[in-house]
């Protein structure tokens, strides 16, 4: 009995000494490229690379070959001055040397290129007093901060390491705006001309171009059919024909009051009106000014708001989200009316513009994560968000995708979104999408379901530790089946009944639970794509097929169907598809190491989940099975249990 421990501990330790060496090697080769890691970073200080725009080019001296679409690093010159004038005292050199070292050590970008309140610089050895010293001169000089300087790992340098930093910083105003066209080009009509030139109204059926007098002045408006107010416009329209000459102010924004509607905006710029009328406003042009009048009267074709087919509870609000960000906003709004709320305006996709909101309350959310996410947003490369909240997801976290577990939680309740911004999370919406995603997450709050809260404590809690104990036996139910028919005579006698008659069956028992497996799913399919006066007929071939004629011939099992069963039904129990997929990944694998390796199978599969969740990468890089790691005790009472309201703290 004691050899068999012995050497139980010593597979368990060899296998996860692989495991874990594997890791490293992996994670430890990808930050020395400068990638994503897949896993962690180990202990290391370390940032990602965030991706930028594929076509454009860096250069570090003015030197250097400049093609289209470049930039130039200024700073690094800077530095790189002070690295061969006051520390090397000679020009740098590399063996082999290269073009961009002989460039920069040429010195063309110095300091006498600039005024002395537009740049700071500094170097010395890494210490925190020197970290210090940089947050408070560039706060004092340009009332800026720095986020690079958090990511350098201050306490380990040696006597030769030194820490060269710049800032430079110089605003300036253009003598006109880039896009605005010179005076008389297109007569009195340049800017409609201009604008029209831009959007092809001839070419888009939908798009209407109203052409009317304003007090004697001629106006031209363009709107998008579908997304227009017809009875407000009908209105304006009425309005307007009724100014006279001496109504017409002389400014724009004297004009934007003017006009009777709430949402009126004054655009400097004819190309930047172009994603407004996209979007579904009214772009006005009128004689006289060379402003642009954009009328926010817009529409959408939109379903009604009803509880979410996904996300129902038997008790609570009945309201969910829809495809218009506007309306998804105001039902979180309605929920959460402190002047603390706030909702950021994004947009990404370089055909598509998609609308993306960030909800948060100011105060209680990460700022870190928070920025890091408009960051993030503020760097998609694509050229439309396909596939919204997933498309989303998808450019938000780069790297591997390989680990089953979700790394966002979604939601299509306006009121698990207003608990989410409450709890101190971010919300980000994105326009034609019913579903949210809210950050950061954990393995706990991506399993909670709002029928948690709408219930008792007591009867909360049984909800939510039943649906933890449901994942647990859907994930080794079956390989524990196969492992126990694999070793008969380890059976105790009061468990004799999960063995089954020998040649029961024709086909191999792993072979059965893969093909119910298979088809379980392909039934799901089915049910998804079968038209609602069909579904009756693919019920009862289900369940004759799949039921009574799969055993009757030979081919399964009693039990093979009585443990699918299960299983199948704890998948259906969670409240996200993504765990209920990774859980019947899981239990795939580990049936097969069960199969063919017996008990060090079955214990290797184990660690190879426990090491999937506890590694598993998010956007905010924190633990995801926390409260566990790092240990909360209060807030793993919360994941746990229905704590009572105004005691969960």
């Amino acid at each position: 009995m004691k050899n068999g421990v012995w050497k139980l501990l010593l597979v368990i330790l060899f296998v996860l000494a692989i495991v874990f060496g594997t890791l490293f090697i992996i994670d430890t080769n990808r930050m020395k490229n400068n990638k994503p890691v897949l896993f962690s970073t180990w202990g290391k200080k370390y940032s990602a690379p965030v991706a930028s725009a594929d076509k454009m080019n860096a250069v570090l001296s003015l030197e250097d070959k400049i093609a289209d679409d470049t930039v130039w690093c200024g700073t690094f010159n800077l530095i790189w001055n002070d690295l061969k004038n006051e520390l090397a005292k000679k020009d740098i050199e590399f063996t082999p040397q290269l073009d961009v070292v002989r460039n920069l050590n040429k010195g063309t970008f110095n300091t006498e290129c600039l005024s002395e309140d537009s740049y700071y610089k500094v170097y010395g050895k890494p210490t925190i007093e020197l970290k210090k010293q940089i947050e408070k001169e560039i706060k004092r000089k340009f009332n800026e901060t720095s986020d690079i300087l958090d990511d350098f790992n201050w306490n380990e340098s040696g006597d030769k390491d030194y820490f060269l930093y710049s800032m430079l910083k110089k605003e300036f105003e253009f003598p006109k705006v880039f896009d605005r066209l010179e005076k008389g080009k297109f007569k009195d009509w340049e800017n409609v001309k201009y604008f029209g030139e831009l959007v092809q109204p001839d070419k888009n059926f939908d798009m209407i171009v109203k052409k009317i007098k304003i007090a004697g002045k001629k106006a031209t408006l363009f709107m998008i059919d579908s997304f227009t107010k017809d009875e407000l416009m009908e209105k304006l329209l009425e309005y307007f024909s009724d100014l006279k000459e001496d109504d017409i102010p002389g400014s724009a924004d004297e004009m934007a009051d003017l006009i009777p509607y709430i949402e009126v905006d004054v655009e400097y710029s004819p190309v930047k009106s172009i994603v407004p009328l996209m979007q579904g406003m009214v772009v006005m042009f009128l004689e006289g000014f060379d402003n642009v009048f954009l009328i926010d009267c817009r529409t959408y074709p939109s379903r009604s708001v009803s509880e979410p087919w996904k996300n129902r509870v038997l008790r609570g609000s009945r309201d969910g989200f829809v495809e218009s960000i506007a309306g998804n906003v105001g039902l979180i709004r309605r929920r959460v009316r402190t002047k603390d709320f706030r909702v950021e305006a994004l947009s990404a996709g370089r055909l598509s513009k998609t609308d993306i909101a960030i909800a948060y309350i100011e105060g209680l959310a990460d700022k870190r994560l928070l920025d890091n996410i408009k960051k993030r947003i503020k760097t998609i490369n694509v050229d439309a968000l396909t596939m919204n909240i997933e498309s989303l997801a998808e450019t938000l976290l780069k790297g591997s995708y390989i680990n089953p577990f979700p790394k966002f939680k979604y939601t299509e309740r306006p009121d698990s979104a207003a608990a989410a911004v409450f709890d101190g999370n971010i919300v980000v919406l994105i326009d034609n999408s019913p579903a949210v995603m809210i950050l950061p997450t954990s393995i706990f709050d991506i399993a909670e379901e709002a029928d948690d809260y709408y219930f008792p404590p007591v009867t909360g809690t049984y909800l939510k530790l039943s649906r933890y104990c449901i994942a647990v036996f859907s994930l080794i139910l079956t390989p524990v089946w196969v492992l126990l028919l694999n070793n008969p005579g380890s059976v105790p006698e009061w468990l004799k009944f999960v063995l089954i008659e020998e040649h029961s069956s024709t086909v191999p028992v792993l072979l059965q639970l893969f093909i119910l497996e298979f088809a379980i799913d392909g039934l799901r399919l089915a049910a998804v794509n079968t038209p609602t006066l069909l579904s009756t007929p693919l019920s009862v071939i289900a369940g004759i097929v799949v039921g009574e004629y799969a055993v009757s011939s030979g081919w399964f099992d009693p039990e093979s169907m009585l443990y699918m069963a299960f299983v199948s039904i704890g998948t259906y129990t969670q409240a996200s598809f993504e765990i209920g997929y990774a859980i019947k990944f899981f239990r795939l694998i580990i049936l097969v190491l069960t199969w063919f390796f017996n008990i060090w199978g079955f214990t290797a599969g184990i660690l190879i989940f426990i090491l999937c969740l506890v590694f598993n990468r998010t956007i905010s890089e924190k633990s995801y099975i926390y409260p566990i790691i790092p240990f909360n005790w209060n807030m793993l009472k919360r994941k746990l249990f229905r704590i009572r309201l105004g005691k969960e703290k």
